[in-house]
């Protein structure tokens, strides 16, 4: 079909067999033109003479990172979700009841920008700052997190440096003086306290461990 097509339409550069979710071949082919007058003349005429069979074309439109209503033409939603009433022309941005009766004088006019191109033509860079704004906030947002958790990391390392080099050591000699003490005194310090002073330690230094590992 390629070269059938090609043979007679000389402004045809690829034809493309499209695939549906699985992978399969459809019936449908995407078009490519070396010239967007010739493109729009056969858009405009609505179908493609092969081998003396009409094929009807319509616009490949592919899938777009922006949503783009096909019946206002606005950003971000899909037609069903739609509140405008009315249909909005792609092509001169007119507002009307029905675009399939509507009577286009064909003054291109894009809606978001007033350029001269369809108001879904995913090359319109309208509309984008916004989202550009809206990611670069997400970024910021995200660059402060990271270096509000590294100050926080870096406090709560310096709390447990100072844990591990101040109080631990204290209780050590705590009991080192306890025990003298009670040696001088000739009584034997109470077993018990002395394994509950060491399980003290281990669950102190087991929880600081769990924090900085969080």
């Amino acid at each position: 079909m390629e070269n059938d097509i090609k043979s007679r339409y000389d402004n045809v550069v690829k034809v493309i067999r499209l695939k549906n979710k699985s992978q399969f071949d459809t019936n449908f082919v995407k078009v490519e033109f070396n010239s967007p007058k010739a493109r729009d003349d056969i858009l405009n005429k609505g179908y493609m003479t092969i081998d003396y069979i009409k094929h009807d074309v319509k616009e490949y439109l592919p899938q777009a990172s922006i949503l783009i209503c096909s019946n206002c033409m606005g950003l971000g939603h899909f037609c069903n979700q739609c509140k405008q009433t009315n249909a909005t022309c792609k092509v001169c941005s007119e507002q009307v009841k029905d675009v399939s009766t509507h009577q286009c004088q064909g003054v291109v006019k894009c809606l978001h920008c007033g350029g001269a191109h369809h108001s879904n033509d995913l090359k319109c860079m309208n509309g984008l700052p916004k989202k550009e704004k809206n990611d670069t906030k997400i970024e910021n947002d995200i660059k402060a997190a990271q270096l509000s958790n590294g100050r926080l990391d870096g406090e709560l390392k310096h709390q447990v440096k100072v844990i591990e080099q101040l109080f631990i050591p204290v209780l050590d000699d705590i009991m080192t003086v306890l025990t003298e003490l009670n040696i001088k005194d000739g009584r034997a310090i109470d077993a018990d306290f002395r394994s509950r002073s060491g399980l003290w330690k281990s669950e102190l230094k087991a929880y600081w461990d769990k924090r900085l590992k969080l």
